[in-house]
């Protein structure tokens, strides 16, 4: 019996598509910060993101250090595609390693561990080292470690 990781990349052997692995590696060489994507024009500097990107931690192993700017609160978007499903909770996050701003898409594990552990928004301004551990093969859901940090300076 195969495991999934093997399906997977035998899956994406037979469509082409890239595996996990194949992902997180381009996903790690396009981590540059959006500003610096936009400040290629001579004479201009970007002043103010109207839009960032969406974080997903998916894959397992993925770890981030982040701080939120933001109150965790029910996304507007919704995918046309799944009227019926619940929608995402996000919040403005900066990756403390790039500087890049995000709207991350949390996993409930996450935001519910959030809520229990602090009052409020009291999560707001802190700092946080979010990591995939993967699913456990005896739950419905992926796990994820949590740990507030704080910078050396």
């Amino acid at each position: 019996m195969a495991s999934s990781k093997q399906r997977e990349n035998n899956e994406a052997l037979i469509t082409g598509a890239q595996t996990p692995e194949q992902q997180a590696q381009e996903a790690a060489a396009n981590k540059a910060p959006i500003a610096q994507k936009f400040s290629h024009k001579t004479g201009f500097r970007v002043k103010k993101l109207v839009t960032v990107p969406s974080l997903v931690m998916k894959i397992h192993g993925e770890e981030r250090i982040l701080r939120f700017d933001t109150p965790i609160t029910v996304s507007t978007v919704r995918d046309p595609k799944k009227p019926d499903e619940k929608p995402a909770n996000v919040a403005t996050v900066t990756d403390m390693e790039t500087g890049e701003p995000f709207i991350f898409i949390l996993p409930s594990v996450v935001h519910g561990e959030l809520e229990k552990s602090y009052d409020g928004e009291a999560y707001v301004g802190k700092i946080f080292q979010i990591k995939n551990l993967g699913r456990d093969p005896a739950k419905r859901y992926v796990n994820f470690g949590i740990a507030e940090v704080e910078t050396d300076e």
